[in-house]
């Protein structure tokens, strides 16, 4: 259990604070432009957590180090996953259109899976997005914009499926399941620390 609380700023700082030390910041982190929305802790590894923004990025931070270890941000052409959603007493259809989106619109929420450490899904701006750092930490691995076309605020990880929650601005929920994703890596705690090793030696 993480025993410092880290706040989110319109100015696009995140703030390490603790109650034992209120009178100052204890470590301020700089790498967004814009405010930052949302700050969510790694199960595995609890020195990681990833950010988001009204800038566009998500920053994958440690929490000893004042700047992101990566910054990812998805380029503006991307594929639909094939996936069926139901939203309240609605049911929508499969959409495997390709789709050819700006990548230029708010984060607004990001979740770790609990199934493989190395994947994260986000919602940016009215389109589904999920992360596969293993396999490419340029883009995602799955794009998904819902027929509705609604702007996405939420979105939350099964622990007990492969099942993905995601909550629009006008308050519905909708459900989808992930399909022919890459295998969970068997030794999970090694996969995350490989990912980190490439991110680290990329920047050399």
């Amino acid at each position: 259990m993480h025993m410092y609380i880290h706040v989110c700023t319109e100015e696009g700082f995140i703030h390490k604070c603790s109650c034992s030390y209120n009178e100052q910041f204890l470590e301020t982190y700089s790498g967004h432009n814009g405010p930052v929305y949302r700050v969510m802790w790694h199960s595995l590894f609890n020195d990681l957590f990833l950010s988001c923004s009204s800038d566009w990025n998500i920053c994958l931070w440690h929490q000893d180090k004042s700047k992101p270890l990566h910054t990812f941000q998805a380029t503006q052409k991307q594929e639909s996953v094939k996936a069926g959603s139901q939203s309240g007493r609605r049911k929508t259809g499969t959409d495997d259109r390709l789709v050819d989106h700006s990548s230029q619109e708010a984060v607004w929420s990001i979740d770790w899976s609990p199934h493989d450490p190395t994947v994260f899904g986000c919602v940016r701006g009215s389109r589904i997005e999920i992360w596969n750092m293993k396999h490419n930490v340029l883009d995602p691995l799955i794009v998904h914009k819902p027929l509705s076309g609604t702007r996405q605020t939420f979105i939350k990880f099964s622990h007990n499926s492969d099942v993905i929650l995601v909550g629009d601005y006008k308050g519905e929920v909708s459900v989808f399941i992930t399909k022919n994703t890459p295998p969970c890596p068997a030794n999970k705690m090694q996969a995350m620390s490989d990912v980190l090793a490439s991110l680290e030696s990329s920047k050399k």
